[in-house]
């Protein structure tokens, strides 16, 4: 048996090949509170700030009190984490509630000492996905709430992460709106969007997002997932008589088999729910895309569209598809050897040091590529192909349409 020596390579381009792939988002849950390398930021107007002087207005309190309640606020934060890693946070939008907290919050910082810093609240990713994330809360009230969505000057806030230049652009857009609570203030303003600069590109380490699916858990002790979704698809077939034909039968053993293999019967459970409450309200279409080419789409109601009578490639939705281009080699018992040439029950080496055998081996067509580059080398694969990588001092696996320029990949130099 060979022993592995590895070292590591640092990805020089990722490339998408045909067509590209938006992903990447994140939202900080419940309270919005957290620590970001020992410094409580807190990214919401409902924060306790806020609570507080939200209530004091409502209550009628003079400025002093409330001043005086956020003077106790932040002695306890302060004596918590120590003033250096604790701020004041401005944002600008066309909330007059978001004003009135940075009226409070600007005089505070200037009794208290505690300094300030300006961000955005961050929902999508970039200016034009405003309409797709009110979409998405009306899909969240599943068809409560018939109005229809908001034109874009009816915002009241756009949420999407901004550089300085965008932030002062968003203060001086209400300035003269609300020139009480900023005059004077205009160079506190500055130095806040700058602190943030400093604060992510000094203070703050690297922080990967994980991009792993998540989906909920439909495994139970007396039943798996798995077993859940064939169950489903077999009564399927029972009930629109397709039990009796051996080609609807077979095929709907190879989607399970790629499906199991895979490991998404979570997903299609999933989406299971999801249709078949969504069909109480509204109509869908009788396919999207490559997603007609699955048998148990049609069986679960997901999709309208026979694939079998109309010959759609189960292959193009799914499917154990190819991993890397069929000229790239492994390392098998006997040698390299081409991905392409390489027989079910070879054994090739892992990561590991160890030869393991092949049990499976299949070759389909994928309708999108990810081209990785490095060290004068390229391999081309599908975007579910996983590689172990090396990001942030940390090892751990990805699939390809994840990777970062810049993560490492492990390089064999095997010896006997």
């Amino acid at each position: 048996m060979k022993e592995i020596v590895s070292s590591w390579i640092q990805i020089a381009e990722i490339e998408e090949i045909e067509e590209k792939i938006d992903v990447y988002d994140i939202t900080v849950e419940d309270n919005h509170n957290f620590y970001a390398n020992n410094i409580l930021v807190h990214n919401c107007l409902g924060g306790i700030y806020s609570n507080r002087i939200m209530r004091g207005n409502a209550l009628n309190k003079s400025d002093s009190e409330i001043q005086a309640e956020l003077m106790q606020l932040s002695e306890r934060f302060v004596d918590a984490v120590g003033e250096d890693n604790f701020y004041l946070e401005l944002q600008f939008n066309r909330l007059k509630q978001q004003h009135l907290v940075n009226h409070h919050l600007l005089r505070h910082s200037t009794h208290s000492g505690v300094k300030l810093i300006s961000t955005p609240d961050s929902h999508y990713y970039k200016p034009d996905k405003w309409e797709a994330r009110e979409l998405y809360k009306k899909l969240g009230w599943m068809g409560n709430d018939p109005s229809p969505l908001p034109e874009f000057e009816d915002l009241k806030c756009e949420l999407y992460p901004k550089n300085a230049e965008q932030m002062w652009k968003e203060f001086v857009a209400h300035y003269d709106d609300y020139k009480e609570t900023y005059q004077g203030f205009e160079q506190v303003v500055k130095d806040s969007i700058e602190r943030t600069h400093d604060i992510a590109w000094e203070k703050c380490t690297d922080t990967w997002i994980d991009t792993a699916v998540k989906l909920p858990d439909f495994n139970k002790p007396d039943q798996t997932a798995f077993q859940q979704l064939a169950q489903k698809v077999k009564q399927a077939l029972v009930k629109e008589g397709l039990h009796e034909k051996e080609a609807y039968v077979e095929r709907a053993k190879m989607e399970l088999s790629d499906i199991k293999h895979l490991g998404f019967e979570n997903y299609f459970l999933v989406m299971n729910e999801v249709f078949h409450k969504a069909a109480d309200h509204t109509l869908f279409g009788a396919a999207r895309g490559s997603g007609g080419g699955s048998l148990v789409n049609y069986l679960l109601g997901i999709t309208q569209v026979d694939p079998l009578k109309y010959d759609l490639l189960w292959e193009r939705f799914l499917g154990r598809h190819r991993c890397v281009d069929p000229s790239t080699y492994v390392i098998a018992e006997s040698g390299k050897k081409m991905i392409k040439d390489l027989e079910e029950g070879e054994k090739v080496l892992t990561h590991t040091g160890d030869f393991r055998r092949v049990i499976d081996k299949e070759e389909a067509v994928h309708d999108m590529a990810v081209k990785v580059k490095f060290g004068g080398q390229q391999i081309i694969c599908s975007p579910n192909h996983r590689w172990i990588i090396v990001r942030d001092s940390e090892q751990m696996e990805v699939m390809a349409c994840h990777l970062q320029k810049g993560d490492k990949l492990i390089k064999n130099t095997s010896s006997k």
